[in-house]
């Protein structure tokens, strides 16, 4: 036997399936569910975004802001130490 003829047995055995079709109760249930997934995954997605909003609004310039401070400050040390002032 060869591949050829191994494809055309393989594809006459095929050719006797028959077509299943999706039970409509089902297909809706399971659209149902695949919507409901998909919007609490928006919801959480819009939370998180607020979340990230808040962070980047308020946090992040305060955080920046404060270690550029120390850095000036520390900065500020060793010059008066380097001039014999402190």
């Amino acid at each position: 036997m060869t591949m050829h003829e191994a494809d055309e047995e393989l594809l006459r055995r095929l050719g006797c399936l028959r077509v299943l079709e999706p039970d409509a109760a089902r297909l809706d249930r399971l659209r149902a569910r695949c919507h409901a997934t998909l919007l609490q995954r928006r919801h959480r997605a819009e939370r998180r975004r607020t979340r990230a909003g808040f962070a980047a609004r308020v946090l992040e310039p305060a955080l920046v802001g404060g270690l550029s401070a120390s850095y000036l400050l520390a900065i500020l040390v060793v010059l008066l130490k380097l001039h014999g002032i402190l």
